[in-house]
């Protein structure tokens, strides 16, 4: 949130926090021992991009 309010830039600060909420879906699922459901994607890659 302070990233946005300081920088403005929401879309790189979204990309940023679906980057996070993947990383945590991975790490969640890694530590249940089942498959994540989505996985990061590729560096540059926005999150609306990565959507299709």
């Amino acid at each position: 949130m302070s990233d946005y309010l300081i920088t403005g830039d929401r879309e790189r600060v979204e990309t940023a926090l679906d980057r996070l909420a993947i990383l945590v879906d991975e790490w969640i699922a890694a530590c249940s021992g089942r498959p994540a459901e989505r996985s990061l994607p590729g560096p540059g890659v926005t999150s609306a991009e990565a959507a299709g």
